[in-house]
């Protein structure tokens, strides 16, 4: 017989790593005089690109040992092209776009490559997202195409796309136009604001406040991925909470909200990590930038430390080909080890407890897992267990005070019960 080291086993270890140690885990990729940070993007060869500005616009390269700092003194390039979103092509070229001046920009490693009003086709020098399709072909948020030596217009069809600020691609190569600024659309201050999305050379615009069903803001972006499975699905904070919505190729259809007062003020980057869990960063107030994980109906909550090197929001996150997670932001820039499994656990992040759902014993006997003195119990829905490297050995619906989870090895375990609520706790048990 197999049993939780001397039956039972007080709460005080949590599954994830504690704040000190979660800082200790960061690496901080920035001095203090550098401002903020903007988009994130991973080149094929691995590199780390970064846009940032103020007090100068400038961009960064990361090759895994050296930074490489790019501006405007050591490039000759018009102050203001770098800073708020860029994408690398197949080719290894850096697309960058500047926001409210200066077009867009090419970097091939070698030569800058300045494409504005006055030298080219391009219709706006106010460009705040690129994105690249299957056929290398830049897109801004300008609506246009540039597939290296023409450059072609889309019309938004009579909706509003001046606040356009992302560019997504599809894995059926159809371009997302989108990103109004949510607070403006709650004030009433935009004029039938869209999404778009454009396929086979045909713009559909989808009306964020007159019925197709999108999520109408109140901060941050709309925010657009795309699930392992093809589902595409927008988030986005609204007045109810934090809201998905998922496409079914003609409509958009509720997911799931989050209306507990956890949820953050506003959302601006999103990444979908290999497993399928969706990564929401964004602000939780003035002081704290947050991260959130969603999971199949689980959402956990990551409030980031009040401290130097953290941003106080974070404009964009990313996960690399080497398990890195990159965050970037106002004042700040960093990165962390990062472990996913198929249903939400990240290794080196503290989530946001609620210590009314601690279960203070927990035990383990026979292939049975049963809690003692677990506050709220007939709420658990479900409990994942993970060995002591962070690997998920089980998923388990809870069936009452006793489920069978089979027999364990011996070593130390992480579980986490998962709530109706949405919430979880975690804690440890020992079996020896």
């Amino acid at each position: 017989m197999k049993i939780l080291n001397t039956l039972l086993f007080f709460l005080c270890l949590p599954l994830f790593l504690n704040a000190q140690s979660a800082t200790d885990d960061w690496t901080f990729h920035h001095n203090p005089e550098d401002g903020w940070f903007g988009n994130i993007s991973e080149g094929p060869n691995g590199h780390i690109f970064v846009g940032g500005g103020s007090p100068q616009s400038h961009f960064r390269e990361y090759d895994g040992n050296n930074w490489t700092l790019y501006n405007q003194s050591n490039t000759g390039a018009p102050f203001g092209f770098f800073g708020r979103d860029l994408i690398t092509d197949s080719n290894g070229t850096l697309w960058l776009s500047p926001g409210n001046a200066n077009g867009v920009t090419s970097w091939d490693g070698t030569n800058l490559t300045n494409f504005n009003t006055t030298n080219s086709d391009i219709i706006s020098n106010s460009n705040f997202g690129v994105g690249i399709d299957e056929n290398n072909t830049l897109w801004t948020t300008s609506m246009q195409s540039f597939d290296g030596t023409n450059w072609e217009t889309y019309s938004p069809n009579g909706c509003y796309h001046g606040g356009m600020r992302l560019v997504f691609v599809d894995s059926d190569n159809a371009v997302w136009i989108y990103g109004v600024f949510g607070i403006g659309i709650e004030t009433g201050i935009l004029d039938q604001p869209c999404i778009f999305r454009i396929a086979n050379g045909e713009v559909t615009a989808f009306h964020i406040d007159n019925g197709d069903n999108l999520p109408v803001l109140s901060g941050g972006y709309h925010l657009i991925g795309e699930l392992s499975d093809g589902t595409l699905f927008v988030a986005g904070k609204t007045l109810n909470g934090i809201e998905l919505k998922t496409f079914d190729g003609e409509n958009w259809q509720d997911l799931d909200t989050y209306t507990g007062p956890e949820a953050g003020s506003s959302f601006w980057g999103l990444w979908v990590d290999a497993n399928g869990n969706i990564l929401l960063g964004g602000q939780k107030d003035a002081t704290t930038a947050q991260i959130v994980k969603y999971c199949q109906g689980t959402w956990t909550f990551y409030d980031l430390p009040e401290a130097d090197g953290f941003p106080k929001v974070i404009y964009d996150l990313m996960v690399d080909r080497q398990s890195r997670l990159w965050i970037s932001g106002q004042t700040g820039l960093a990165s962390l080890p990062y472990t996913s499994t198929t249903c939400l656990t990240t290794t080196g992040l503290d989530p946001v407890q609620n210590e009314a759902h601690a279960c203070a014993y927990l035990r383990y006997e026979n292939g049975y897992l049963m809690p003692l003195n677990c506050a709220q119990s007939e709420q658990i829905t479900s409990f994942t267990i993970y060995d002591a490297l962070g690997r998920q050995i089980g998923h388990h619906r809870w069936t009452g005070q006793s489920t069978s989870i089979g027999q364990l090895p011996t070593g130390m375990y992480a579980v986490r019960l998962e709530f109706k609520d949405h919430k979880a706790f975690s804690t440890q048990i020992i079996v020896n």
